[in-house]
C-alpha cells in the first residue's frame, strides 16, 4: 500500500512535519524511548520546509485538552472490557485501578498523540510546500 501523503492519520502514525509529512516531528519515534531519553522532546524546526513547531509561548497548552479527551477515550474502552468481561459484577477497586494504571502505562503515547494532533488544528498539510531536505538545523527542545 503506498503512503499518501496527505493522509493526516498516517503522518501522526510516521512522526512527520504536520505541513510537508517530510521532516520528523519528535526526536525520537518511538514514544516511551523518546520520554525517557529525550525527555519528551521536539525538533524546533521541521528540517525539511522549516516549519517552526511551537507557534507562540504556551502554544501546547491546548495539547492538554487533546490529552483530555485521549484519557477520557482510554477510561471508556477499559470500562467497556471491564463491564465485558465481568457482567453486571465489576469490582469497583479493580476498576479503578486498571483505569489508573492504564493511563499510566499509556501516558507516553497520550502526549505524543496529543501535540501531534494538536499542531494539526493550526497546520495543514501543504503538498506545494518547499521541501529542501537537511537544510535547516535540527535542534531539539525540550520542555
Amino acid at each position: 500500500m503506498k503512503f499518501k501523503r496527505s493522509n493526516i492519520i498516517l503522518g501522526i502514525l510516521r512522526n512527520r512535519c504536520p505541513r510537508c509529512h517530510n521532516g520528523p516531528f519528535w526526536a525520537h519515534a518511538n514514544p516511551y524511548v523518546n520520554l525517557i531519553r529525550y525527555k519528551g522532546g521536539i525538533y524546533e524546526r521541521c528540517s525539511s520546509c522549516g516549519l517552526k513547531y511551537e507557534k507562540d509561548v504556551g502554544f501546547w497548552y491546548g495539547a492538554m485538552i487533546v490529552s483530555y479527551a485521549l484519557n477520557v477515550g482510554l477510561f471508556l474502552i477499559m470500562w467497556a472490557l471491564w463491564a465485558w468481561v465481568y457482567d453486571d459484577d465489576t469490582p469497583l477497586l479493580q476498576l479503578v485501578t486498571s483505569i489508573i494504571l492504564s493511563s499510566i502505562l499509556f501516558f507516553p503515547i497520550v502526549f505524543y498523540l496529543s501535540r501531534m494532533v494538536w499542531i494539526r488544528f493550526f497546520v495543514r498539510y501543504d503538498e506545494k510546500c518547499p521541501s529542501e531536505a537537511g537544510s535547516f538545523p535540527a535542534e531539539v527542545t525540550t520542555r
